[in-house]
């Protein structure tokens, strides 16, 4: 083999060690780009996420109200039930004590009663309110429970023992401008006052046993709802008149409740986009009815019974 030929292979095995160097070279500067770029993604991500959170509204509930509306004779179409009920009133005032103005505010309660050593919750639809700016801006919240029929915040109420009081928790998560979103909560516990006791137990009375007495006007009026709608109004007006007039004390429309709140329960936190949308995923809103609209329950009712 001549110098020609050895000084050729030579420079051969040179190149491709210099080309395989080269290869090496580019594949660990990519990675160390790709590393240096995730670094900065995630730099980047984290300082968009505190400037995010940074802009904090802070939202309070003031001024919390609870009242026993009157009991009445309710029908129910979907369900076509009869049932003497009384209504129960949640009213409060939410304010943003921050400067940072809250936007898409959802306001749910929970009732909550302690029965045979078990807790049972009534819950409500979630009153929206699309914006709350800042410097001690405040907004009325009213929320309505119905469909107590066998009256268990009454029994509640006339519990000696503080553990079996009813309790309440409201509560609100919202956003701000920025996309944060937040989570506020307060408890409280609900007492009736000592005037108001004897007012609250005629009512419990009246309510458990109109149910009984009135079975057979129930019957009738479940009988002509379909056949005869004059006569079913003639019915329901006078069981609902006869009713109220057994309550006694015309001048009484409701009992405001005393509300205490359980301070170690208050609740504030920032919540991630997953634990947002998992409580939005909670939320019922009310819907607005116009001339006629289509009832879910009802056709639920309906598919059940085709079964």
């Amino acid at each position: 083999m001549s110098v020609g030929e050895i000084v050729d292979i030579v420079l051969s095995i040179l190149s491709f060690l210099l080309a395989a160097i080269s290869v090496v070279t580019v594949i660990i500067t990519l990675k160390q780009n790709k590393k240096m770029i995730e670094n900065n993604s995630l730099q980047l991500k984290e300082m968009q996420e505190e400037y995010r959170l940074s802009i904090q509204p802070l939202l309070e509930f003031q001024n919390a109200e609870f009242c026993l509306d009157r009991p009445r004779f309710f029908y129910s179409p979907p369900e076509d039930e009869y049932d003497f009920l009384s209504r129960y009133r949640f009213k409060t005032e939410l304010k943003n004590i921050s400067q940072v103005p809250a936007i898409c505010i959802d306001v749910t309660a929970i009732l909550y009663v302690f029965r045979d050593n078990d807790r049972k919750a009534l819950k409500t639809i979630t009153r929206r309110i699309s914006a709350i700016s800042g410097n001690d801006e405040k907004a009325a919240v009213e929320i309505i429970f119905s469909g107590d029929s066998i009256h268990l915040l009454y029994e509640a109420l006339r519990e000696n023992s503080t553990k079996y009081l009813p309790q309440i928790t409201v509560m609100a998560t919202y956003k701000n401008a920025c996309g944060g979103c937040f989570l506020c909560e307060k408890t409280f516990i609900l007492m009736l006052s000592e005037e108001d006791e004897a007012t609250a137990r005629a009512w419990h009375t009246a309510m458990s046993s109109e149910k009984i007495r009135a079975k057979e006007v129930i019957r009738e009026l479940q009988l002509t709802r379909e056949t005869d709608d004059t006569r079913w109004e003639c019915l329901f007006e006078s069981e609902k008149s006869s009713f109220d007039e057994g309550l006694g004390n015309p001048e009484v429309a409701e009992l405001n409740l005393n509300c205490r709140e359980i301070a170690e329960k208050y609740n504030f936190k920032v919540l991630s986009k997953e634990e947002y949308e998992k409580y939005s995923e909670d939320h019922h809103y009310g819907h607005f009815i116009y001339k006629q609209s289509h009832c879910h329950v009802k056709k639920q009712i309906e598919n059940k019974a085709a079964i």
